[in-house]
């Protein structure tokens, strides 16, 4: 099995959690009495010479006790998810799992990702709607879309839905990138930045790159025919 770099995202505060980061960044609050980080970083480290790259900012000083590979997003108040993986770059190498600093999972998930063939896997909860019933009482205010084709692929994600017939899925933050969906990651982002320079914007519509979310990224590939 391939040992990819594991990028993890955890540069920023996590507004939605009030006084849980005041003080500290978002995947620092503990979770039975352990740092989410921790739960993560736990399960990762199962997989044998897991290399294990977190790129920071809000608090980052906070993350020190990890004792990890750090990356710094300095700007990280005027930037979002895209900007941060690509602050880590050099680190992408052949392959890399990119993970969101927030999220929680059974190493079995990441070892049954690692075996995934394909250039670019993503981790979808298909039993994702008790979760978000318990977090607010309409659903379709937070949930976006996932859609899947007959042949299992992604078609549409990270967009408003009016329904949930709209939704197979939810993703989770977790996604695998090989072969050559490290390529195309990496050329659609400098397409970003080239159209950023004239004032335009390539993979989302009306929104620069220090805008993005990670399902904005996806969903640029799926537009540019990427399965």
């Amino acid at each position: 099995m391939i040992r990819p770099n594991i990028i993890i995202l955890a540069a920023g505060r996590g507004k939605r959690l009030g006084n849980y980061t005041e003080n500290l960044p978002k995947g620092m609050v503990e979770l039975q009495g352990k740092p989410i980080l921790r739960w993560q970083l736990q399960n990762i480290k199962k997989i044998d010479n897991a290399n294990i790259i977190i790129v920071r900012g809000y608090k980052k000083e906070k993350l020190e006790e990890l004792n990890e590979i750090f990356v710094e997003n300095d700007d990280y108040q005027n930037t979002n998810m895209v900007t941060s993986l690509w602050c880590a770059k050099e680190f992408f190498g052949d392959s890399f799992v990119m993970a969101y600093g927030d999220i929680v999972y059974n190493s079995d998930i990441l070892k049954k990702l690692l075996k995934s063939e394909n250039d670019i896997s993503v981790v979808v909860d298909r039993k994702w709607e008790a979760y978000w019933k318990n977090r607010r009482s309409n659903i379709l205010e937070d949930a976006e879309s996932l859609s899947l084709n007959k042949n299992g692929s992604i078609s549409s994600i990270g967009q408003k839905v009016l329904d949930t017939k709209d939704i197979s899925g939810q993703y989770i933050g977790l996604v695998y990138f090989q072969k050559h969906g490290v390529e195309l990651v990496k050329n659609i982002i400098e397409k970003e930045i080239n159209a950023n320079q004239n004032s335009e914007s390539y993979i989302c519509k009306g929104k620069m790159l220090n805008e993005l979310y990670v399902t904005d990224l996806l969903q640029g590939l799926i537009n540019d025919g990427v399965d």
